[in-house]
């Protein structure tokens, strides 16, 4: 159950982050999942797999969604400049591979911080 809360947690700050694009760096999702993980004890390993799934999946839906908006156009041209085929879905996956493994990271952060000593 608390996997999922993290999991819900930080996909949820990462849709908030993406409202709030304008005003904030790109990457201001990972201190959500960073408190997600350090509010929410689980072991290392699940806290890292919940901040992943939980961008991961926002990421793939937001870009799949931009990507469809635009029938497709500016993914494949930039499929086409990194000289990957004509392949956009791949762009999309790319998106949301990179943000989940930043907030799985974050999330295993706030997991040792947790459990870091007292002096």
């Amino acid at each position: 159950m608390k996997f999922l809360a993290v999991c819900i947690l930080t996909a949820l700050m990462a849709y908030a982050a993406f409202l709030f694009a304008g005003q904030t760096p790109w990457w201001i999702f990972a201190i959500g999942a960073l408190l997600a993980g350090w509010v929410v004890p689980l072991p290392s390993y699940k806290a890292w797999l919940a901040g992943f799934l939980g961008v991961f999946m926002v990421w793939f839906v937001l870009c799949y969604m931009a990507n469809q908006s635009n029938q497709s156009v500016m993914s494949t041209k930039m499929a086409q400049l990194l000289q990957i085929g004509n392949t956009p879905l791949l762009l999309v996956f790319a998106s949301a591979l990179i943000g989940g493994l930043i907030a799985g990271f974050a999330a295993l952060t706030g997991s040792y911080l947790r459990k870091r000593p007292n002096k």
